[in-house]
């Protein structure tokens, strides 16, 4: 039981932490450092909580389906941090919702995943401390987010179509990618040892606008959201 609550807490509350841990802080030039260390920290802990909660959905399915269970003892499920690994994973979910319910319609509610998580950090984050340290981000992610609210409808549609989770093909394909450099060289520590910066020109480049927090955390609250409706959904057809 403690697993499944931890599925269905929303990803969203690393943010509110974040914000309530910095709230004594004031926004000056000589805090700006910390506010990005810190915006690292959210970011990894929600990477890391999401690819735990994948985990524990493969385990409370394999614990109901033994079959499923050989399935996973006998094949290697990875660390889940890649798209792939969580696309893989999501079939499965699929599949055992199927099981109980062979006619039902894939149709993930983009429109509705969208707007909650708009509404979400937009009255999570204004006039927290991180969207006045990156003010043009914060404005940049509104306009991203309505950009992918007029495409919503279209999304969804090919996703229901093509039982696609997070394809390559949405909206959101540049944002993705770009979380996943992010996340990678985070975790791995890469961009330490670099010696050459970036030239200046690249922030001209449209697949900038991406490098950019709050974008990041909405496409892991996304997946995050898919998921844990589709395991609410699995949970009420098994019980």
């Amino acid at each position: 039981m403690t697993n499944i609550l931890f599925i269905k807490k929303p990803l969203d509350m690393i943010c509110k932490d974040g914000v309530h841990a910095t709230s004594a802080i004031k926004c000056t030039f000589d805090t700006f450092p910390i506010f990005d260390y810190i915006l690292q920290s959210i970011f990894l802990r929600m990477t890391g909580c999401l690819e735990q909660k994948v985990k524990l959905i493969i385990w409370e399915m394999a614990s109901y389906d033994l079959d499923y269970r050989y399935k996973i003892l006998t094949t290697s499920i990875g660390e889940c941090s890649t798209l792939e690994d969580k696309r893989k994973i999501f079939k499965r979910l699929w599949e055992q919702i199927l099981k109980f319910s062979p006619n039902e319609k894939f149709a993930p509610p983009i429109e509705k995943y969208l707007n909650e998580i708009s509404d979400s950090l937009s009255n999570l984050l204004a006039n927290s401390c991180f969207s006045l340290a990156y003010p043009q981000d914060f404005e940049n992610w509104k306009k991203i987010m309505l950009q992918w609210l007029q495409e919503a409808p279209q999304i969804q549609q090919k996703m229901s179509e093509k039982f696609s989770f997070l394809d390559k093909h949405t909206a959101w394909k540049e944002g993705i990618e770009a979380t996943i450099r992010f996340r990678n060289t985070l975790a791995h520590n890469t961009k330490f040892p670099l010696k050459n910066n970036p030239a200046l020109n690249s922030i001209n480049n449209n697949l900038y606008i991406y490098e950019n927090y709050f974008i990041r955390f909405s496409l892991l609250m996304l997946i995050d959201l898919i998921f844990r409706d589709f395991f609410n959904k699995y949970l009420n057809l098994r019980y």
